[in-house]
């Protein structure tokens, strides 16, 4: 019974946590003899989750538990995936990926033998392609993960997977910190790329073993045509954007994208339906709002928008917009605002060369009630460099 086979997953992990034997708790609940599906594994989290239990707690228990699982998850039987459609290429994505991971491992052996400043810069370069995965991560976090939140009642594991995300981010970073030294800690980035390789690899097989055998159970067609479409705006890591055969008919302009006729009368002025959808997209700051029950109805979409946004992303709760680890920050901003002790957070951050700017501001309506929460992000690597005043027009 699925029940009682996640009932036993809960023992095995929950004790493990609590530092009782491994080979104990395998033996007690059976975990070599049980057949577990996908959703048995899914259920567990939640039921993890629901328990008390950090994702911190839970990763190396979860490496643990997943190396014990994967018999039995490479005998489920997964139904076959069609060509060209969302999982098909989130596949391609990561054989590519694969590919990428063996080409640098016999250049990191090297490493640590004889090399020079050729055998640097080669491994360098193939450690900035993998970096690109950081774009698969972020369709799945801004595609993906909201249309599971909404459909799949059980999607706490999500936040888990997030996290490793973000953990393989900064891996990376360090890798290209580390060879970008004059001289390479050979040790530290033996163990860096190690690191890395092996939460690649663990998120790439959760993806082929557990989410994607339960979407292909529970996700009809035409959602996953919609997921194609939204992950094309966004970008997959290795996949070229000719290379992704959209549905027919559809492209930028699917949707109900279309704008009324109509106006709307402001307390300053009055714009039509397609005046208002221009400022919106013209703005030189990327802006969303989340109303006061934390849910996200509107994000603009400027040419060059600094954090990816797609069309899944509204009717999402907040808090599932962020990664667990400032997950925190999040709800402090949102109950400062809604007790009405703070009306206005800010933060900047470095993206590469640039500088962002990201606020928060309380939304309240004339009787002071809140409203909801304003996010405005905005490059402002320019305007750090002003340096007294410019009054006159220069275009040269």
């Amino acid at each position: 019974m699925p029940k009682q086979r996640v009932e036993s997953l809960f023992r095995y992990m929950s004790g493990v946590i609590a530092g009782k034997p491994g080979g104990m708790l395998v033996k007690e609940n059976h975990i070599l003899e049980t057949d577990y599906t996908p959703n048995d594994v899914l259920s567990l989290f939640d039921r993890l989750f629901d328990a008390g239990f950090s994702v911190e707690e839970l990763k190396i228990p979860s490496n643990k538990l997943f190396n014990l699982l994967h018999q039995a998850l490479d005998r489920f039987p997964s139904e076959d995936i069609k060509p060209d459609s969302f999982l098909s290429c989130i596949i391609e994505d990561n054989r590519r990926l694969e590919n990428l991971l063996k080409e640098t491992r016999p250049l990191i052996l090297k490493l640590n033998s004889q090399y020079g400043a050729e055998d640097v810069a080669a491994i360098t370069s193939l450690i900035e392609q993998i970096q690109h995965i950081h774009n698969h991560y972020v369709v799945k976090e801004n595609a993906l993960f909201p249309v599971l939140e909404e459909i799949w009642p059980e999607h706490q594991c999500l936040k888990l997977m997030w996290s490793y995300h973000d953990d393989i981010r900064k891996t990376i970073k360090e890798a290209l910190t580390l060879l970008a030294r004059p001289e390479l800690n050979v040790s530290r980035f033996n163990a860096v790329t190690g690191e890395l390789f092996f939460s690649v690899f663990t998120i790439l097989y959760r993806e082929e073993k557990v989410l994607i055998p339960h979407i292909l159970q529970t996700i009809d067609d035409s959602v996953l045509e919609n997921l194609l479409i939204e992950s094309a705006e966004l970008g997959f890591s290795f996949l070229k954007e000719d290379e992704i055969k959209l549905p027919p008919g559809s492209g930028k302009e699917t949707g109900n994208t279309s704008i009324p006729d109509g106006s709307v009368s402001l307390s300053t002025g009055k714009l039509s339906f397609s005046q208002l959808e221009m400022l919106f997209q013209f703005l030189p700051v990327d802006i969303t709002y989340v109303d006061e029950n934390d849910t996200v109805l509107f994000y603009s979409d400027p040419p060059h928008r600094i954090f990816p946004r797609s069309k899944s992303v509204i009717g999402r709760k907040v808090q599932n917009c962020h990664p667990p680890e400032s997950l925190h920050i999040v709800e402090k901003i949102l109950k400062a605002f809604r007790n009405g002790e703070k009306e206005e957070a800010s933060f900047v951050i470095r993206m590469g060369p640039k500088y962002i700017q990201i606020r928060y501001f309380a939304i309240r309506n004339e009787e002071g009630e809140f409203k909801g929460t304003l996010e405005v992000s905005q490059d402002v690597t320019a305007i750090r460099e002003i340096d007294g005043e410019s009054r006159l027009l220069d275009w040269e």
